[in-house]
């Protein structure tokens, strides 16, 4: 009876100490770095700045104690107030970023299932499809990591079926503009495609409600819902104040703790937690507040569109008639990059 309480107890402690001890990702070490000029000053003040008048007897912050406990209250709501918004966005992010993986696997699920005939234009249609598919979501993802000196491509599956001219016209000249549309032509690609397949009767037998169903899923309107998480920063005064009032919070609580604690020990220890907690909260903000990008804590983009790539693929060579990828490859030249 008593094995079972007591390794859920060890194996309990063990995650909390990995938790606590872990340095990838954590905001705690360069937060310390930013409260140790308070700590020191504060231990610095405590020696040299009236040492035998503290706590109640010094009458230079007789009763200003009061006053910066409510400056501290003011910092403190302002500050968890923003973590709230910085998750809300963080969350927001990863939710949009899986429903947009969810709903182009939908689309191409349900065009691969309806389209089912042994014939080389479906077949076509289908290897195209998800290519596509994939390139689609790769581009959004890559978008959305772009830094200012450059993208990160991520990797699909090939790019069999898509002719050099209309490959150039995607790539444009490179600039912001360009990387911005990528994927609205894309989008526009597949509605040709569907269209296309429409006319030649490939979807013939698809009802019109789940052919409604497979063009609303291909995610545009989801895609512009994660841009602007993206492209729309938090207010800048609102940030500034924040760092502001932090700083200057910074500046004057060693003054208030050399002053109002009598141990030196416990001033500069009081200092270090309660300053080393506000910068962690601060940090951790402006960590979580655009969850895409090559951070720790970011989303890995990488993942989730290789995934979405393999799952794509598996469907389509899961099709009763089809002839699978690697074989619909063989047929053609392969291409350089090409994902196996």
């Amino acid at each position: 009876m008593a094995g079972g309480p007591c390794k859920a107890f060890c194996n309990g402690a063990r995650k909390y100490a990995d938790t606590i001890f872990r340095w990838k990702g954590s905001v705690l070490p360069y937060s310390a770095l930013f409260a140790m000029p308070s700590t020191i000053a504060t231990a610095v003040l405590h020696y040299t700045w009236n040492p035998d008048l503290k706590g109640s007897d010094n009458p230079v912050l007789s009763g200003f104690g009061n006053v910066w406990g409510a400056y501290t209250f003011a910092l403190g709501f302002l500050i968890v107030f923003r973590n709230n918004q910085a998750y809300s966005r963080f969350m927001e992010g990863a939710s949009k970023v899986q429903e947009i993986r969810a709903e182009l696997h939908n689309c191409a699920s349900i065009l691969i299932a309806f389209c089912n005939a042994k014939d080389e234009a479906v077949e076509d249609f289908r290897q195209l499809l998800v290519r596509l598919i994939g390139l689609l979501f790769a581009t959004c993802m890559s978008e959305l990591t772009a830094s200012e000196d450059g993208d990160e491509m991520m990797q699909v599956i090939d790019l069999m079926g898509i002719d050099g001219q209309s490959l150039k016209h995607l790539r444009g000249d490179h600039s912001h503009e360009s990387r911005r549309r990528q994927c609205e032509v894309i989008v526009h690609w597949i509605m040709c495609l569907i269209k296309k397949s429409l006319d030649e009767g490939i979807l013939k037998g698809v009802p019109p409600p789940i052919l409604n169903k497979a063009v609303s899923d291909l995610a545009i309107v989801d895609i512009y819902r994660v841009r602007k998480i993206k492209e729309v920063p938090v207010p800048l005064p609102y940030s500034q104040m924040v760092l502001v009032m932090l700083t200057l919070y910074a500046l004057v609580t060693p003054l208030i703790a050399s002053q109002m604690v009598v141990s030196s020990v416990a001033a500069s220890l009081a200092t270090f937690c309660v300053a080393t907690a506000f910068w962690s909260l601060f940090h951790i903000a402006s960590e979580i507040d655009d969850p895409f990008g090559n951070d720790s804590n970011d989303l890995d983009m990488a993942q989730l569109t290789e995934d979405l790539s393999r799952i794509v693929a598996f469907d389509e060579a899961s099709n009763p008639h089809s002839s699978s990828l690697r074989t619909a490859k063989q047929r053609n030249s392969p291409q350089e990059g090409e994902e196996e």
